[in-house]
């Protein structure tokens, strides 16, 4: 998944207008994270799917997950990763 990850990325940050560059800094994050029912909920087994994973730099992982209070830039980040990775299309897929 690492090298989808990487190709679709292009090494830097997914979040819009960010240019954080290090590969190797830069983190996995669920769009649907398992505390969204990712982990015992109908999605468990498909959670991992890069459909369901963006490429995020440490700030923009928090905001996405709301360890920092940002709820407008939450809310737009979100919309923006899904319509970026086809989170829709594994969503529909995906659910039962």
């Amino acid at each position: 998944m690492n090298e989808i990850l990487e190709e679709r990325s292009g090494g830097i940050c997914e979040a819009p207008s960010c240019t954080s560059q290090d590969f190797r800094g830069l983190q996995r994050a669920h769009i649907t994270h398992r505390k969204m029912g990712g982990c015992n909920g109908p999605m468990a087994k498909i959670i991992g799917d890069p459909r369901n994973v963006a490429i995020l730099c440490a700030a923009h992982h928090d905001i996405l997950d709301g360890r920092v209070w940002k709820p407008k830039e939450k809310e737009a980040l979100t919309r923006y990763l899904k319509e970026l990775t086809g989170w829709e299309d594994w969503k529909q897929e995906h659910t039962v």
